[in-house]
């Protein structure tokens, strides 16, 4: 019941970090310990849009109503095939309709590298984000039959970052988790120490107190965030802000996005390379004045696809609420 609720979410076009709101989060993950019971009205009117066209009648050898029928028809299956390249990304793919064996698409990714003798070498190519569109669009009309793989399956949701984002039922409600829209209305301007005014959006680095505290101290300083996306809970905005930190030594992970040459440095407004954390991250009221500081610079080179991409590597968490005056 939880795949079909997922998929029946999916194809009503609920985006993927409302999704994991209603469905439930694996344990363990920084959701799974910071539930908020913000937004719940918003949430049940999406579940409610959920059609099983189930029948509902009664029966003499029950005291209560029982599923007399199902009226809603099953969209048909396509199974989704991939040759994979070394670095774990899609190389071709394939979309079959499982009844008629038909191909409904195939393609080899652009610049892929696969052996000479691959089953895909003859197969037309195409732009990545044209495979990701592809994918999406039968995505909408049709139930999948993935891989088994879990590297393929993780190899399938890496791709289809690249798809044009389709308007969602939820535009409206909220910026989900793995979603950055750069083209929605910005959040409310907010004033610097030297009285420039600035706009809160996605891309923008702003100084934050991720912590407990109210306010920001000589043990607890203010450190740089990313902001990866828009919320609106309640008919509140929020900030979904990634926390930054002076890069360390070794490599990053691949959740972690790192600003370290002197072109971003100098567009973002920091001192040292740093590393933005998109599994630590913190949900803050776009005017709360006790967590947030000084706006800094700015992500501008390829920030909708660079936050897209790490948000996809970091998986399933979402943001820790802070409400003024404490945390959640």
């Amino acid at each position: 019941m939880r795949r079909t609720l997922s998929s029946k979410l999916l194809h009503a076009g609920v985006d993927t970090g409302v999704r994991q709101r209603i469905l439930g989060h694996l344990e363990g993950t920084t959701v799974d310990a910071h539930y908020s019971d913000d937004g719940l009205a918003e949430l049940k009117e999406i579940l409610d849009r959920v059609d099983y066209g189930l029948q509902i009648g009664h029966d003499r050898r029950f005291g209560f109503p029982v599923i007399t029928g199902c009226a809603r028809s099953l969209l048909p299956t396509a199974a989704i095939e991939l040759a994979l390249q070394e670095n774990g990304g899609v190389g071709a793919i394939r979309i079959l309709d499982t009844d008629t064996e038909e191909v409904l698409f195939q393609a080899r990714v652009a610049g892929a590298k696969l052996p000479s003798t691959s089953e895909y070498a003859s197969a037309p190519e195409a732009k990545k984000s044209d495979c990701a569109a592809k994918l999406r669009e039968y995505q909408t009309s049709h139930e999948f039959l993935m891989p088994g793989s879990e590297e393929a399956v993780e190899a399938i949701e890496h791709l289809l970052i690249f798809a044009e984002p389709t308007p969602s039922a939820s535009d409206d409600k909220e910026t989900a988790h793995g979603s950055v829209d750069l083209s929605k209305p910005p959040a409310p301007a907010m004033p610097t120490s030297s009285g420039d005014v600035v706009d809160l959006a996605p891309g923008r680095i702003v100084l934050c107190d991720p912590s407990q505290a109210s306010h920001a101290t000589a043990t607890n300083p203010q450190q740089p965030g990313l902001i990866v996306a828009e919320k609106h809970l309640a008919g509140r905005r929020y900030l979904d802000i990634a926390i930054g930190k002076r890069a360390a030594t070794g490599a990053p992970r691949p959740w972690q996005l790192v600003l370290s040459s002197r072109g971003d440095l100098e567009t973002a407004q920091l001192p040292a390379a740093t590393w933005f954390d998109m599994r630590r991250r913190i949900l803050i009221e776009a005017g709360d004045v006790q967590h947030l500081g000084d706006p800094l610079g700015c992500v501008e080179s390829n920030a909708e696809f660079r936050i897209r991409e790490h948000l996809q590597a970091a998986g399933d968490v979402y943001p820790k609420p802070l409400t003024q005056g404490g945390s959640r």
